[in-house]
């Protein structure tokens, strides 16, 4: 879900309670977002076309809720392809409620990767060449 600046955006409850006034259904194209209210839908497409919007992956600030939605999705994908799966459980042990700097943790999770093997991970087995005759 995109930041709005630097905070997470919710509706009020009151806002989302259904007026059976109107039959009409209005989408917000991007994100699915369906409401009866037709005061309502304009209220939060005006907020979505401001460039106030930041990606919650990768910080990008300054930008639609449209684009940074496109970026967190798209940047969602790529993790995935960057960091295989069986990383992922010693990773999240490091981070979990962990209260350090990034940056220690970054060195932490780069240490530990390089250094070790994981569960599931795939290795690679060269024989040496017998040098004796």
């Amino acid at each position: 879900m995109p930041l709005f600046g630097r905070r997470l955006f919710h509706l009020n409850e009151d806002d989302l309670k259904d007026n059976n006034e109107q039959e009409q259904t209005y989408t917000i194209e991007h994100t699915g977002e369906k409401f009866h209210c037709k005061k309502l839908y304009e209220k939060l497409k005006k907020a979505y076309e401001l460039e106030r919007w930041t990606c919650e992956c990768t910080w990008r600030a300054g930008l639609t809720h449209k684009e940074a939605y496109e970026s967190e999705v798209e940047t969602r994908k790529s993790l995935s392809t960057i960091v295989p799966n069986y990383f992922h459980k010693c990773i999240f042990d490091i981070i979990y409620h962990s209260v350090k700097p990034l940056e220690k943790l970054a060195e932490e999770v780069s240490i530990l990767l390089g250094q070790g093997f994981v569960i599931g991970e795939p290795v690679q087995f060269k024989k040496r060449k017998d040098t004796t005759v």
